[in-house]
């Protein structure tokens, strides 16, 4: 068995990803060893650290890899030493002190450079996976207007907030030409929240052509409640796991966003024990294969949902299967089937409207 070990290390910036551990998933332990080091994307291990390592300059080769006198870096490793192969020295020809920046702002342009960018305004990143990892806890990715053709894979726990420009002054322009396209790759969504990933926000993008859905909650081994949310967003045109797919013990929190014309498994899914909340969206013109329709749950623990419209989907607007649903100033209408098809779950509505769908309002079944 083939073992990795690595102490004071610094593993930043690299694309796609940092890590891919294979095997490791069966017997992690076993594996690798990766203690007091700086991973920018986090990763488990007794001292590690993520966040931006601040390099001092990457336009002056023999500086690239010295570190800035505010990075994290430093002291930081075993017995209090430094994490790299490099120390301190960043330094003008005058001898002062080079000023990095360090978020908490770091802004994505198509026309950005990972190489000479520093992630600040004037001086944006290119790519939003780089830009992710650098990001510090709670600081804010801002992604300039733009089509930008990515798999997004959220894989630790590192709070941040991924968003347009809408998130600065509210600007709806800026939801609809923020595009993240998924380019229709091999069974992969546009995001996907990893098994370890915690308080990610995005807010005012669209997510489009995601095989595997536009948004992925991947399933943990034991019920986690997470506060993952996507909000002021467009989740469109997505195929296979449809608009939403929340995996086995899983949750997420959706509000203020469209999912609309997805296909595969409809607007959203709720696998075994998964469970969401669902606030002030629209939920339209979805369709699907076996699962169809806006909302399907599926063994699942429990939806919620709030001021919300599940309207023209091609089946029905809600499917249940063995799930509680409770809900508050739904709209069920014009759906291509059943308004609501619920078999062998609990189902509680507060204020809604039920009407025009293609078959009965409510067909409910019990054992």
């Amino acid at each position: 068995t083939a073992v990795l070990t690595m102490t004071n290390c610094i593993i930043s910036g690299n694309m796609p990803d940092n890590f891919t551990l294979n095997g490791a998933y069966y017997h992690p332990n076993n594996h690798y060893n990766i203690s007091h080091s700086l991973i920018s994307n986090g990763f488990s291990g007794e001292g590690n650290i993520y966040g931006n390592p601040l390099f001092c300059n990457p336009n002056e080769l023999d500086l690239f890899y010295t570190l800035g006198m505010e990075s994290p870096c430093l002291g930081a490793g075993s017995d209090g030493s430094d994490i790299g192969a490099y120390t301190s020295l960043c330094v003008d020809s005058y001898g002062y002190d080079i000023d990095l920046y360090n978020g908490p702002f770091w802004y994505v342009d198509s026309s950005g450079s990972n190489l000479t960018g520093d992630g600040s305004l004037l001086q944006p990143f290119q790519n939003i996976n780089y830009a992710m990892s650098l990001a510090n806890m709670n600081d804010t990715v801002i992604i300039n207007p733009g089509e930008y053709f990515i798999n997004l894979d959220l894989e630790y726990n590192k709070p941040v907030v991924l968003a347009s420009k809408f998130v600065l002054d509210s600007d709806s322009s800026f939801i609809g030409t923020t595009i993240l396209n998924g380019s229709l790759s091999s069974w992969k969504p546009v995001i996907k929240f990893g098994e370890y990933s915690d308080s990610t926000h995005i807010i005012g993008l669209t997510l489009t052509e995601g095989i595997n859905g536009g948004v992925l909650c991947e399933p943990t081994d034991s019920v986690i409640t997470k506060h993952n949310k996507v909000s002021h967003s467009i989740i469109s045109n997505n195929l296979g796991g449809g608009g939403v797919y929340i995996s086995r013990n899983t949750n997420l929190i959706i509000f203020d966003a469209i999912i609309d014309n997805n296909t595969g498994c409809g607007g959203m899914f709720l696998f075994i024990d998964a469970s969401a909340m669902v606030l002030n969206s629209t939920i339209r013109g979805n369709s699907g294969d076996t699962y169809t329709g806006g909302i399907n749950l599926h063994y699942a623990d429990h939806i919620q949902i709030i001021n919300t419209k599940i309207i023209n989907n091609i089946a029905e607007g809600i499917r249940n299967f063995q799930s509680d649903i409770t809900a508050e100033n739904l709209y069920v209408e014009g759906n291509g089937d059943v308004g609501i098809k619920n078999d062998w779950g609990n189902l509680s509505i507060n204020g809604g409207e039920i009407s025009n769908n293609n078959g009965d309002g409510i067909q409910s079944s019990s054992s």
